[in-house]
């Protein structure tokens, strides 16, 4: 490829169509070019008998043209094959560090196509010698280009690796999918583990506000729910790429004051039809909207109890530990329908249990099996009934059939139910077995962390 430098007028240069779209700050690019110079010219080739096409250095010309220049040095391709004049461009562009992650991965992967294009046939080792680059970072960028074609919203994170981390849950929950509806076949068709088997039929996938309506009146003995918290905006607490994978399968999380509580009255209201007369909810929530909680369940008739249910965990969260206290605990409040009792006297108000091990957890706001049991007992009707409108992991309903009752729930996000799936497969039958697993798990997470 014959390549001259020249000067040639401003205004003779025109632009075809640009693959790089944001050109970031101008102004500061343009004071730096007035201070030094123009260190590294345009690139250009002639377009007819007088003029020439801009073929990269797109950022600069803009730079040189709000500095009022009337002329600027090029380096001039004599080229007519237009394959290698794009990839040209490209490499220049891609090699730049003030690339976005978004144009730099969309670059690597046109690099890529026309390079197989021009030779009919490409593997990501010779792309990668191109860009003097790892296979394994090729490899990377063609995946995340493509998943931005598919997914347009993945373009909104700030950062590659955290489109990275959406794209692998995304490969992981595919194979959720599969591995749980094969498990849900196999336990189906086994007649020895009916318990099991009750368990994932328990598990609806639906909108809780729908399914609610169908079920009668006075049907279960329990309500546990654990519904998005009022004031809770879920993405100012999830990270970027939770949100751009929520958003992708319909769960934007962002709901308004106003939403929320309209969301907690109309489950309350059906709650409070379906509770046996004797009856008890158990609704978590936040302590910063406690007032407004007691007055939604007070609304359908419920009588609330003074003290709430606190949970102690061992792990505690602080967003600012400089003028906050750690907070390492979550409470629910308890409300009976009409003249309920305690099943079991003399149980006690604060549950001491370790929060799951985070290898193991399936949803973000879990609440271990063992948290669930100890909040359920003092309540629990041996043979009863127990419904959870927001399932989440589905412990409660573990949690229900270790108490000896039996239990029904709805999710929005079919993926929870695939991870509950997995864990019902390895669910020991009895609590204490479920205790000791537990257990040599701990011991095991602990030797792996001294490792």
């Amino acid at each position: 490829m014959n390549i001259r430098s020249e000067t040639i007028p401003l205004y003779k240069i025109v632009l075809s169509e640009r693959f790089r779209k944001d050109y970031g700050n101008i102004d500061e690019l343009a004071d730096s070019i007035k201070e030094r110079g123009l260190l590294h010219p345009i690139l250009v080739r002639p377009k007819g008998e007088l003029l020439f096409e801009l073929v990269a250095g797109g950022r600069r010309f803009a730079a040189i043209k709000r500095l009022g220049w009337t002329e600027v040095p090029v380096r001039i391709i004599e080229s007519e094959d237009e394959l290698s004049l794009r990839t040209y461009e490209l490499l220049e562009n891609v090699m730049r560090k003030d690339l976005t992650w978004q144009e730099q991965v969309a670059l690597t992967q046109e690099i890529h196509r026309l390079e197989a294009e021009r030779k009919g046939n490409q593997t990501l080792e010779e792309t990668a010698d191109i860009l003097g680059k790892s296979t394994t970072a090729v490899h990377a960028d063609l995946k995340l280009a493509m998943a931005m074609e598919k997914n347009p919203q993945l373009k909104n994170i700030p950062k590659k690796a955290q489109a990275l981390h959406v794209i692998l849950k995304e490969e992981e929950e595919l194979i959720k999918r599969e591995i749980a509806s094969r498990i849900e076949k196999r336990v189906k068709m086994e007649g020895g583990n009916a318990f099991k088997r009750r368990l994932v039929d328990s598990y609806l996938v639906g909108d809780t506000r729908k399914l609610l309506e169908s079920v009668p009146d006075e049907h279960v003995d329990i309500i546990e729910m654990d519904p998005p918290y009022l004031g809770l905006d879920l993405t100012d607490v999830r990270s970027a790429e939770d949100n751009v994978h929520a958003s992708m399968h319909g769960f934007h999380g962002n709901y308004t004051h106003e939403e929320l509580v309209e969301l907690h009255r109309h489950v309350l209201k059906h709650a409070f039809r379906i509770l046996k007369q004797g009856g008890w909810l158990i609704c978590w929530g936040s302590v910063k909207h406690v007032y407004d909680l007691m007055g939604l369940i007070r609304e359908p008739g419920f009588n609330v109890r003074e003290h709430p249910i606190i949970w102690i965990k061992d792990r505690a969260h602080n967003s600012a530990p400089e003028i906050n206290l750690s907070v390492n605990y979550e409470f629910a409040l308890y409300a009976g329908k009409g003249a309920a009792r305690i099943h079991k006297p003399h149980s006690q108000s604060v549950i001491n249990v370790r929060t799951p091990i985070p290898s193991r957890r399936i949803h973000p706001t879990e609440k271990p099996i063992m948290c669930m049991y100890n909040i359920l007992e003092p309540f629990a009707v041996p043979g009863g009934r127990i419904l959870c409108p927001f399932l989440g992991s589905g412990n409660t309903l573990i949690a229900a059939h270790y108490l000896n009752m039996t239990g029904f729930g709805f999710e929005l996000n079919s993926a929870y139910k695939d991870s509950f799936v997995i864990r019902v497969k390895d669910l020991p039958e009895s609590y204490s077995k479920l205790i000791v697993e537990e257990t040599l798990a701990r011991r095991e997470e602990g030797n792996q962390d001294e490792c």
